[in-house]
Formats: C-alpha cells, structure tokens, sequence
C-alpha cells in the first residue's frame, strides 16, 4: 500500500529540539542595546583599527562581548555623494570624503556617529541623495554608560572621568605674564560662540590630566593624528559640545623637525 511521504510534523520533534527552538528565538528578540559616552572609539577589531567614533548618550545595538570589548552596530543615513561603490570584504559602499563623514539618524537629521574616509559599509536602502548603511565594529567597555535596556550581567561599567586637579596659584616671573594673558584670553571668546558649553562650566578653566590613550585631532570631529602613550598634563583652550581644545607642553628632538628650529625672541 503506497504511503505518501511528508515530514514529521513539529509536535514529533524531540524536546530537547523544542526546547532548543524556543530558546533561539527568545535569544534573538531580547538584544541588548548599550549607550556611548563620550569620547568612545568604534573599531574593526577589539583593539584595532580606528573606523570611526560614537555620539554620546546615543543607543546602539549589542553583540557579544571579549574581554573589555563589546561587539557594536551602526545604522543610520549618510550623503549618497560622500560615498562610492565597492566589492571589498563583502560591503557595498566606501567612504571617500576627505577627512570623514558623519552618519545620521534619517536624512539631514541627527549625528549619531563618525566614520573616517575609507570605511566600508552595508548598503541597506536609499532614499533620494540619502543612503541608509550599516556598519558593525566593537567598542570598548570604558567607553559605555550603563543602559537601563541592558540585562544586568551585560552592563558595562564606564570609567569615571578624572576630576581636574584645583589650580594652585603660584608666583610667576615677570616674563612669564604675557603667555598667562594669552592662554585665558581663548576662555573669554569661547563664551561668545554659539557652539560653546554653557551652563555651569566654563569653556576653558586651568590645567587638567589628559588620561593615558587619549586621541588627538587637530580639528572638532576630524581624523586622529596622535595618541597620548602616557597621561599628561594640558592647559584647556576652548571647549564645544563634547570637544576640548587642549595645549601640550613638552621637547621633542630636533631632527624631528621640519622649518626654522629657532624659538621666536
């Protein structure tokens, strides 16, 4: 007698396969979401290759972890013509805009992160001269706040920043005068900027520590071009949004230089 062939129905399947459904599926709908602080790098790699950095105070979506390292996602609009076709490593876009480009939360709205000229991102869908990408990397532990939408086991701790030290004030030679002028002056015309900080701390206020690894750019937002090896101590200059202009004082070797070696008079 012929018998038609079919495939076990679900309730044939063993429990310990419906139990291992299930608890996929729950998995997958319970994804965590971690909050930047300020500051926070998005990498390739744990500790490698810089693509860009996060907006602080902004969701994103959480992977897995390693170690002091969390597995982060990015999605959001950048301009169509900030960016050009590519095959490379599995992704559809590159970044080609000189000194990198800013993704946004829907077309011309919100930054919600930074990516540096060369990235590769995931096209997702455009939308008129706006294109909606995707882009996974990971971001470090000291770089988190913590998110009430986390579970607790996978809320990391962020780092608490270091207080500034209270200036003490010492006696100055005479020679000395002119450059204190010159270093409170950029205080006094930050407070007159749209963009400076405003309410409760000023714009630039004494000395401070600037803590081991601390990335270096020349201007707001742009591309990294040191890295403090050790923490040291810096003058504030100016401060905007989440950005402090700082200046370092130290010697370098004069074959490192490139121009007149000779200090001004």
């Amino acid at each position: 007698m012929y018998r038609p062939q079919s495939s076990p129905g679900f309730y044939r399947l063993p429990a310990s396969l419906v139990a291992l459904v299930f608890a996929a599926t729950a998995t997958l709908g319970a994804q965590s979401r971690v909050r930047a602080a300020s500051g926070a790098s998005f990498r390739k790699e744990p500790n490698g290759l810089r693509l860009g950095n996060l907006v602080n105070g902004v969701q994103y979506a959480a992977g897995k972890t390693e170690g002091q390292w969390v597995q982060a996602t990015i999605e959001g609009w950048v301009a169509s013509e900030s960016t050009a076709p590519t095959t490379r490593d599995g992704f559809d876009l590159a970044v080609t805009a000189a000194g990198g480009e800013n993704l946004r939360a829907e077309p011309g709205g919100v930054i919600i992160a930074r990516v540096v000229e060369g990235t590769l991102l995931s096209r997702v869908s455009a939308r008129g001269k706006w294109l909606q990408v995707r882009r996974q990397g990971w971001v470090s532990r000291s770089s988190l706040q913590q998110d009430a939408d986390q579970p607790a086991a996978e809320k990391p701790v962020a780092a608490a920043p270091p207080a500034p030290p209270s200036p003490v004030p010492a006696p100055a030679p005479p020679t000395a005068a002119p450059v204190q002028a010159s270093v409170a002056k950029p205080a006094a015309d930050a407070s007159t900027r749209p963009d400076s900080t405003s309410g409760g701390a000023p714009a630039a206020s004494g000395r401070v520590e600037v803590r081991k690894g601390a990335e270096i750019a020349p201007v707001r937002e742009g591309a990294t071009f040191a890295t403090l090896s050790e923490k040291a101590d810096a003058v504030v200059l100016d401060r905007s949004r989440d950005w402090v202009k700082v200046r370092f004082e130290g010697w370098i070797k004069a074959v490192d230089l490139a121009g007149d070696a000779n200090p001004p008079p």
